[in-house]
C-alpha cells in the first residue's frame, strides 16, 4: 500500500470515528433534555430526521473522495443504499404511493392503480437487486 493510499484509510478512520463519538454524544445530550423538547427534536421533519438525510449525503460524499475510483466503480451499491436510506429517512417511500412501497396492501389493494402496483414493483425488484450484488 502506497504512503498517500495509507493516509487515505488512516484519514477515513478517523473521520468514521469522530462522526460516531459525535452522534453518541449528541444521544447522550438529547437523553438529558426535557421530554417535549425531546420530542420536538425528534419529531417526524424534526432536525434530527433532517441531520440524518445529510448525514447519508456525507457519507455518500466521503465515499467518492476518500475510495480510489475503482473501488468506488466496484462497491457502487453502497451508495445507492445510501441514497434509499435518505429516501426512508425523508418518507419517499410513503408520500408518492397510495398505500406505500413497503406495504403488502399496495400490491392487493384494489385501490391501488395498475401502474402505480407495477412501478412500486420494478423500484422494490431494483432495491432487492441491489442488495444481491456481489
Amino acid at each position: 500500500m502506497t504512503t498517500t493510499a495509507q493516509n487515505t484509510v488512516t484519514g477515513g478512520k478517523a473521520i468514521v470515528l469522530g462522526m460516531t463519538v459525535l452522534v453518541f454524544a449528541m444521544m447522550a445530550v438529547v437523553a438529558q433534555l426535557p421530554m417535549p423538547m425531546q420530542d420536538s427534536l425528534l419529531a417526524e421533519g424534526g432536525p434530527f430526521e433532517t441531520l440524518s438525510v445529510v448525514g447519508y449525503g456525507l457519507c455518500i460524499l466521503l465515499m467518492f473522495v476518500l475510495w480510489p475510483a475503482g473501488s468506488v466503480a466496484r462497491r457502487w451499491y453502497f451508495a445507492v443504499f445510501m441514497a434509499l436510506f435518505a429516501a426512508r429517512e425523508l418518507d419517499l417511500d410513503k408520500k408518492p404511493f397510495t398505500e406505500g412501497l413497503l406495504k403488502a396492501r399496495q400490491f392487493s389493494s384494489d385501490g391501488v392503480s395498475l401502474m402505480e402496483k407495477g412501478v412500486a414493483g420494478v423500484i422494490l425488484l431494483a432495491i432487492i437487486a441491489t442488495g444481491l450484488t456481489p
